[in-house]
Parts: structure tokens; sequence; C-alpha cells
């Protein structure tokens, strides 16, 4: 019986890189579609909405004010998945605190 070749997994450092920002992709020979930028675009604006409403029932000040952040860096993120590829941590860091 011959024997079953199996797939060599690709080398090291040769993983596909977005053509934007030369980081590399999710998954080894998957480009991200429209439909998956759409698909977090639309799960960001639920994660915003909910923050929004977790902002307007909290009793804590403190808490109001970290859920309204929260909504607007979802918000952010899915314009920003809209309109195209962005790297999150540039835009975690661009959004951080100081």
């Amino acid at each position: 019986m011959p024997a079953v070749r199996q797939p060599e997994p690709p080398p090291v450092g040769n993983s596909p890189t977005c053509p934007k920002c030369d980081e590399p992709m999710q998954a080894v020979g998957a480009m991200p579609t429209i439909l998956d930028a759409l698909n977090r675009a639309e799960r960001c604006r639920d994660l915003a909405e909910e923050c929004r409403r977790l902002a307007a029932t909290s009793l804590s000040a403190q808490m109001r004010t970290r859920y309204s952040r929260m909504a607007e860096h979802y918000s952010t993120l899915a314009e920003a998945e809209e309109h195209g590829h962005i790297s999150l941590r540039r835009s975690a860091a661009s959004t951080a605190p100081t």
C-alpha cells in the first residue's frame, strides 16, 4: 500500500500579509472579504448600542463614562471596518485614554 503524503505546513515567515498595512493575515491563504468586514462592522455597532444602553442605566458616574467611551470606540471600529481594513492595534493605540 502506498504511503499517504501529508501536506507540509507553510514555512514560518511566509504567511500572507495585508497589502495595505503589511500585518499578517489571520488565516494562512485566506483573504478577508467584504462580507467579513461588514459582519464585523455590524457586530461593533451592536456592541456600541449595548454600551450606550448600559451607560444610560448605570448608577455610577464612573461606569457611565466607561461605557460611553466603549460605545465611542466600538462605533469608530464599525466605521473603520466599513471603510476598509485597519490595524486594530493602531486604532486601539490612537483611542487609548491618556
